[in-house]
């Protein structure tokens, strides 16, 4: 015992300094924790257990010939072998933990929003060190915050230094405000022209990216409900979300201009807890919109996130891709399952499509169709849903 407090007793106030460095710097504090205390956990385990075996097998167990004085404890380390294993452990421990190289700098940008969120503590979590455009110099953030302004064609260049990959994930959110041509305009400039000040700074400055991984829509096919499976193969739509996202896609794949490997991730509806979609679906009684027919593809956040990072590591994927899951879901039954789940009252008569038509403009024909999207170009990519049917994913959000 008084082994183990003398042994803990000396790695416990590093251990404290390594964390608390670890949070001003914003470094990994698992990483903090294996580097700094399991070693010392782990030495004062081996060396009490050499003591109890020195007592039990070589001092004998008379209660006279039990007693071990201190300078015989401390003579039990002249003994090489147990020297080199604590060593051993110590190196270990604190190689895995704090030398353990990152995997490179990965920025993104929208990286404040519901799936930013999400993405940057995953990607963090994992030895990346991650940075955030914002509009704002966020000195709240636990990233690294660099200024962009998209308006003005601005970037903070030092985002640039040390830079691996870009996650673009920025844009004017598609149903957050009814579709006047202002608004029209807004959404697609925030997507292309923040893309272009992306691309233009990469090529200017000659960052050596690995990859650029942006976001892009499902909406690439059109606000249509039909019996097409639409893939990735398939032609933009020639309305207004088919042409936001074709010219958002055309700014994307510049990259590939200077030989960057290029994603585009096609999103359907994405599910979080956090907000999003589903925090708007969950009203006090459930219904379903229009005559209910039209398909919702939809993901997971959590599916969402490993996609990006597969698109990171995965150096054969490239392209684009839809990201949603396996499972085809009417709006009708989609409803039905969020007041089962969620134990909703379920109103079986659907909102009038003349009332949201009314309400949203243009912008309700996002929510009055939808088509069926394949998902099988990910999955032959290797790519694992861990959430493929909607109740699954709906528990896990409860």
């Amino acid at each position: 015992t008084l082994a183990a407090g003398g042994t803990l007793g000396i790695l416990i106030p590093p251990s404290v300094i390594l964390i608390i460095y670890s949070i001003l710097t914003e470094q990994n504090i698992a990483k903090m924790f294996l580097a700094a205390f399991i070693p010392g956990i782990l030495a004062a385990l081996g060396y009490m257990l050499t003591i109890a075996l020195y007592v039990r097998f070589i001092k004998g167990s008379g209660p006279t010939k039990n007693r071990v004085g201190w300078k015989e404890r401390f003579l039990l380390f002249k003994n090489i072998w147990q020297i080199i294993l604590i060593f051993l452990v110590m190196i270990g421990g604190i190689y895995l933990g704090w030398f353990t190289p990152t995997e490179g700098g990965a920025i993104g940008a929208g990286g404040t929003g519901l799936i930013g969120k999400r993405l940057s503590f995953l990607l963090a979590s994992r030895g990346y060190e991650v940075r955030i455009l914002s509009r704002n110099d966020s000195s709240n953030s636990v990233y690294k915050t660099f200024v962009w302004n998209v308006t003005e064609q601005y970037i903070n260049d030092s985002a640039f230094e040390g830079l691996n990959h870009i996650i673009h994930l920025a844009g004017a959110g598609i149903a957050d405000k009814r579709w006047s041509e202002k608004r029209k305009k807004e959404i697609i400039a925030s997507r292309v022209a923040s893309t272009n000040l992306l691309y233009n700074s990469v090529k200017r400055l000659k960052t050596p990216l690995n990859s650029f991984i942006s976001a892009s829509a499902t909406g690439y096919y059109g606000a249509v409900t039909s019996e097409t499976i639409f893939e990735e193969k398939d032609k933009p739509a020639k309305d207004f979300l088919g042409k936001v996202c074709s010219l958002w896609e055309d700014s994307i794949f510049q990259f590939n201009e200077i030989k960057i490997r290029t994603v585009a991730l096609r999103t359907g509806i994405v599910l979080s807890k956090d907000g999003g979609a589903l925090k708007k679906m969950k009203t006090p009684i459930i219904t379903s919109l229009g005559n209910g027919k039209q398909y919702m593809p939809w993901i997971h956040i959590d599916d969402l996130c490993e996609l990006y990072i597969k698109a990171i590591e995965d150096e054969q994927f490239k392209g684009a891709f839809n990201a949603v899951s396996p499972e085809h879901i009417s709006n009708l039954s989609f409803s039905k399952k969020i007041s089962k789940i969620f134990n909703y009252p379920f109103l079986a008569l659907g909102a009038p499509s003349l009332i949201l038509q009314i309400v949203f403009g243009e912008m309700s024909t996002i929510i009055l169709n939808g088509s069926r999207i394949s998902a099988n170009k990910i999955k032959q990519a290797g790519f694992k849903f861990k959430f493929e049917n909607l109740e699954k994913a709906l528990k896990n959000l409860r």
